[in-house]
């Protein structure tokens, strides 16, 4: 339990931090607030989760201390990832949240190497001065008999978020297509989640035709 926690608020913790700095760098280009958020309802980013959870996963298992060879693991980790999680979103949902086709030094339009760097240097940061504050978390809880109920608690929040940002994504390509509600389950996605508010949400978010 003790393991599956601490991966567990890794992931959040990581989605959370790279959900902060998407927006604080939106505003910075854009000079304008937009959500940044991957799911509905938390300011989460999982594909950051998924990486400091990879990255974290992987330095305990291999024990990497080295700063450069922490560097390399969050440049492939980062690299595979934003290279699978855009190819992914394309192919299942017709979306797409990011696109450096325009740019010299990119990967298919999907990875842009100039900021992978950037984010391989706090990748650096991350593993060297957060996971220690985030086992300082779950003494607390531990200590105090928390544990248990706050995994639980988090982790069901996480898998009902996750699934239904999911499956809202996935009726709104389904409407885009002309295909009408099947169930009343459907019908409650659609006028609860509808083009407009899911705009607000994923405001990033490109339709490919």
């Amino acid at each position: 339990m003790d393991n599956f926690a601490k991966y567990l608020f890794v992931f959040i913790l990581g989605s959370i931090f790279g959900c902060m700095l998407e927006t604080i760098w939106c505003i910075i280009k854009n000079r304008r607030y937009e959500s940044r958020k991957g799911l509905i309802y938390g300011y989460l980013i999982p594909i950051y989760g998924m990486a400091t959870l990879l990255l974290t996963f992987f330095i305990d298992i291999l024990k990497i201390e080295s700063y450069f060879k922490i560097y390399l693991l969050t440049f492939t980790l980062g690299f595979i990832i934003e290279y699978i999680s855009s190819y992914l979103q394309e192919k299942i949902f017709k979306t797409k949240s990011w696109d450096y086709s325009k740019l010299k030094f990119n990967i298919g339009g999907r990875v842009f190497i100039p900021y992978l760097c950037i984010w391989s240097i706090l990748g650096v940061l991350w593993a060297k001065f957060i996971p220690k504050y985030i086992n300082l978390f779950l003494r607390f809880l531990k200590v105090n008999n928390l544990i248990l109920p706050v995994t639980i608690l988090s982790l069901i929040y996480m898998i009902f978020d996750i699934f239904l940002s999911v499956v809202a994504t996935y009726r709104q390509k389904l409407r885009r297509q002309g295909i009408k509600a099947k169930n009343k389950f459907d019908i409650f996605i659609d006028r609860k989640y509808n083009d407009d508010y899911l705009k607000k949400v994923y405001a990033n978010s490109v339709v490919i035709k």
